[in-house]
């Protein structure tokens, strides 16, 4: 999936894990295509920009927030599901 996330907002920060059936048990791959942003896994914050890609393991905490004042922050997002 492809998305993009206005100047200022997030996606939110958000548990995947196999006992959670509302957000279901994924290991997402965030890639970013263009702009600027702030990821944070398990609570350590870091940098992300166009050409980078970062991992979330089941059971992790993640979530991504546009930090650019005016572009928006395009990302492709795949995952794996983990219940089978």
């Amino acid at each position: 999936m492809i998305y993009e996330i206005p100047p200022g907002a997030s996606e939110g920060v958000h548990l995947h894990n196999l006992s959670d059936p509302a957000l279901g048990p994924y290991e997402e791959y965030y890639y970013i295509i263009s702009g600027r942003g702030t990821m944070t896994i398990d609570g350590d914050a870091f940098p992300v920009t166009a050409g980078d890609h970062v991992f979330a393991p089941l059971d992790s905490w993640r979530g991504i927030a546009n930090s650019d004042a005016k572009d928006n922050l395009k990302v492709f997002l795949t995952y794996i599901d983990r219940s089978a």
